[in-house]
């Protein structure tokens, strides 16, 4: 688990067992196998809060797939909710390297000045200095690459 910003932090699975009964956390869950009846796409799949946690049904694939950019931008307004609300959040995937980085990431460039005017890879090359774990996968890539400039904004 490494901090990226306050209080927010990107990880694997195993960091989200550790802490999963510490009341000062948030967790946003990235991945179709901690999605209730993990079957059918994601597009049919909406986020589910629970508690301190955001169900995300985001999968991750070696070939390009339709990501709903929903499904981020949820995450981000959850992680805002979180933090205002003086909670520890942590966004986990199974490997903590690129369903999970990939929202790091997005945070980084919509909320605050870490990429300001920064190509996404650029910002790639930026944020593997922040994360090092970080390997993003092809479909979380390409989701990345599409919708860079829409993100890269940091509304605050």
């Amino acid at each position: 688990m490494k901090q990226i910003h306050p209080n927010l932090y990107v990880g694997p699975h195993a960091d989200f067992q550790a802490l999963k009964d510490d009341p000062s956390w948030s967790f946003v869950r990235a991945g179709f196998e901690f999605y209730p009846n993990p079957s059918g796409s994601s597009e049919d799949a909406p986020p589910i809060r629970v508690d301190n946690q955001l169900l995300l049904f985001l999968r991750d694939a070696v070939v390009e797939i339709d990501i709903p950019r929903s499904l981020y931008d949820t995450a981000l307004t959850f992680i805002d909710e979180q933090l205002a609300a003086g909670r520890k959040v942590l966004i986990h995937c199974s490997q903590g390297v690129s369903r999970s980085a990939s929202i790091g990431m997005l945070y980084l460039a919509s909320r605050t000045d870490t990429f300001t005017g920064q190509s996404f890879k650029s910002a790639v090359v930026r944020y593997d200095e922040i994360y090092p774990p970080l390997n993003l996968g092809v479909a979380i890539k390409a989701f990345l690459q599409c919708n860079w400039e829409s993100y890269n904004c940091h509304v605050l």
